[in-house]
């Protein structure tokens, strides 16, 4: 689970080609859809198209951005 227990999806920092799709608190069967079509875009495309996904990268952590999230399961 992530520091502030929202998913972790985008690419990982510091790699051209390595992308990441996790830590979704127990969530991930409602939101794999979602994650997989933003991914998909952004690996194909090199952004996020249908869906923004950018407010749940990895790099928050290191900016100090968080995700909050209520319903937590």
């Amino acid at each position: 689970m992530s520091p502030d227990k929202s998913a972790i999806v985008g690419a990982v920092p510091g790699f051209k080609s390595v992308f990441e799709a996790h830590s979704f608190s127990g969530r991930g069967a409602m939101q794999s859809y979602g994650a997989g079509l933003g991914l998909c875009a952004l690996i194909l495309k090199g952004r996020f198209e249908t869906l923004d996904l950018s407010a749940l990268s990895g790099s928050r952590f290191a900016e100090g951005k968080t995700v909050s999230e209520a319903l937590v399961i």
